[in-house]
């Protein structure tokens, strides 16, 4: 078994497919850095069987496992509404695909239905997937508005939760308290979230089943050449409530 990461970048994503194609590999599951990419293709077009992750159809031939992210960022907003919550922030990075879309879209989709104004300064951008950029980018705009220069809000819905770390980091920095003075919902549910101060509510994503269903898809298209199953399985997202939202009068 090999494990490549492309950090979201082609070029690297190309590398690593070459790389697998040179050691004769019968089968891959992959997370593409876009759902057009070219290197699915060539995967397929070497005889290797493909299983997609975390990417909507695109490529008939192949087959698809994915948790429905647009529902998650309804689901986070949804939430933060309910508790009051009218100003509120979206924390994406760069879009790579549809899914990214959609959970975009998701977001505005509920400010629409609750008549809450879509402004498009309430959605700022990380350069990276990572704490470390997630901490710059939130940390210039904490410290623009205390310089009387930035926007007004109440909380912050996160693309995932690397996202909510470095907001948490940010926190222990210039002495701002969560949820005190921003409330924050992740998205991924990943382990270390519950282990934070307060602990981080966020949209669980059933990282273990997507793997699971991913690797059992490809090994059956492996063994049963005659008998090949193409699916598209999806998985529906949930909010896990901890301790990161404040709720208003």
């Amino acid at each position: 078994m090999f494990i490549c990461y492309s950090n979201w970048d082609l070029d690297r994503e190309r590398k690593n497919v070459l790389s697998l194609l040179s050691r004769r590999v019968d089968g891959v599951v992959i997370c593409p850095v876009h759902e057009e990419s070219e290197n699915i293709q060539l995967l397929s077009d070497n005889g290797v069987e493909v299983v997609i992750i975390d990417c909507y159809p695109f490529f008939k031939e192949n087959s698809y496992v994915y948790t429905e992210h647009g529902k998650g960022a309804i689901i986070a907003t949804e939430y933060l509404i309910r508790n009051g919550h009218r100003n509120i922030l979206l924390f994406t990075g760069p879009l790579h695909g549809s899914l990214e879309h959609n959970f975009v879209n998701g977001y505005f989709e509920t400010l629409k239905k609750h008549e809450i104004e879509a402004r498009e300064e309430f959605m700022i951008r990380s350069k990276e997937l990572t704490i470390e950029s997630a901490y710059e980018t939130f940390k210039k705009l904490i410290t623009e508005n205390r310089q009387g220069i930035g926007i007004d809000f109440t909380a912050v819905v996160t693309i995932c939760d690397l996202f909510a770390v470095g907001i948490y980091r940010v926190a222990n920095e210039l002495g701002f308290n969560i949820p005190g003075n921003y409330s924050i919902v992740g998205y991924d549910n990943i382990d270390v979230t519950a282990a934070l101060a307060p602990p981080l509510t966020t949209i669980h994503q059933p990282r273990k089943e997507i793997g699971t269903e991913s690797v059992k898809i490809l090994l059956n298209n492996i063994e049963n050449e005659t008998m090949k199953d193409q699916k598209i399985v999806t998985f529906e997202p949930f909010i896990v409530v901890r301790g990161s939202v404040r709720k208003l009068n």
